[in-house]
């Protein structure tokens, strides 16, 4: 393994079945001797290459770093669902236990789309027909945003952050990678510098089936100004969060907004759920997370906000770290 972390992207070289391939974000995830360590290979993030890695006949893999063989392995897609927009394919060597996650694109989407132009796909899809606000400003991870915020934690590579379009404080959008590989742990300061607040794993886009695999999460985030709440939804997962801080507001009127919300989506209001969120005087703050019917068919899971609190979970379904900041957006 490189002892450099800091390398080039242009020193290594993938090939899949003998044809080199091309990456937007190669993340490799190795344990020697007992120890895990993980490091990023980003190319620039001006365009999305999709490389066509699926195939019915298992492809050799070979990574190299300057033109040195590094790591050969068998493409292992039994993870990958193969109906979402996004999947993960895992690696497996002869000589390293190693996961490799490489993010594919669907077949109908060109090579080589702009940010804009993913983003505007999806909100196509995902039904938000107001696209007049998304821009193409991009943010990496470690790189502040326009509110000076960052998304950092550990085990998230500082590369995760593929596009953040249009923050304001009227709309923002986001995609993003998350690994988890490792129970996320925070890093110092990041009680104060984690910006979103809620993240439903349930995305078709972004979802391997197992549970366990890496992840790309499309958030859409606006803001009510009448209701005085922060609005999250998840584009395409069937929840629909309303967090605040601000007295007054009433539960009728949170659940109308959650009804307009389900309506304008052509959906009807599932399941309320409202509780506190216990154990943290940084989020003292009340969850009212909604479940909306016919958007995630077959998923009943509703993120309880105890749930959602821990950021380490031995089982891998929430990676979060988000909730911490959950206040200080809102005042």
């Amino acid at each position: 393994m490189p002892s450099d972390y800091k390398f080039d992207a242009g020193n290594w070289s993938v090939t899949v079945g003998g044809q080199p391939i091309q990456w937007t974000q190669i993340e490799i995830t190795l344990e020697q001797f007992h120890t895990p360590a993980q490091f990023a290979i980003s190319a620039p993030l001006q365009t999305v290459n999709v490389p066509k890695l699926l195939t019915d006949t298992p492809s050799e893999v070979v990574i190299s770093y300057a033109q040195k063989e590094w790591f050969v392995g068998q493409l292992d897609d039994s993870n990958a669902s193969g109906e979402d927009g996004f999947d993960d394919l895992h690696l497996r060597g002869r000589d390293l236990s190693a996961r490799f996650a490489l993010r594919k694109v669907e077949a109908h989407l060109p090579n080589n789309i702009t940010a804009s132009e993913l983003v505007k796909t999806y909100c196509q899809e995902a039904e938000f027909s107001d696209l007049s606000k998304i821009t193409a400003t991009q943010h990496q991870i470690g790189v502040p945003t326009k509110d000076n915020s960052h998304l950092i934690s550990r085990g998230m590579s500082r590369h995760d952050i593929l596009f953040d379009l249009a923050e304001s404080e009227s709309f923002a959008f986001r995609v993003y990678r998350r690994q988890p590989f490792f129970g996320l742990q925070p890093e110092p300061g990041a009680k104060k510098s984690m910006p979103l607040v809620y993240h439903q794993h349930f995305n078709r886009y972004a979802w391997s089936k197992s549970h366990t695999n890496s992840d790309v999460s499309i958030r859409v985030i606006s803001w009510d100004a009448k209701a005085k709440a922060r609005i999250a939804h998840t584009a395409g997962s069937g929840s629909l969060v309303i967090t605040k801080n601000i007295p007054g507001i009433k539960l009728d009127k949170a659940k109308a907004i959650a009804e307009k919300l389900a309506r304008d989506a052509g959906r009807s209001l599932l399941r309320l759920s409202i509780s506190d969120i216990p154990g943290d005087a940084a989020l003292d703050d009340i969850l009212w997370a909604f479940e909306v019917s016919g958007i995630a068919p077959g998923i009943d899971q509703t993120y309880w906000p105890e749930r959602i609190h821990h950021v380490i979970t031995q089982d891998s379904h929430v990676m979060d770290v988000e909730l911490y900041n959950a206040k200080r957006i809102l005042q």
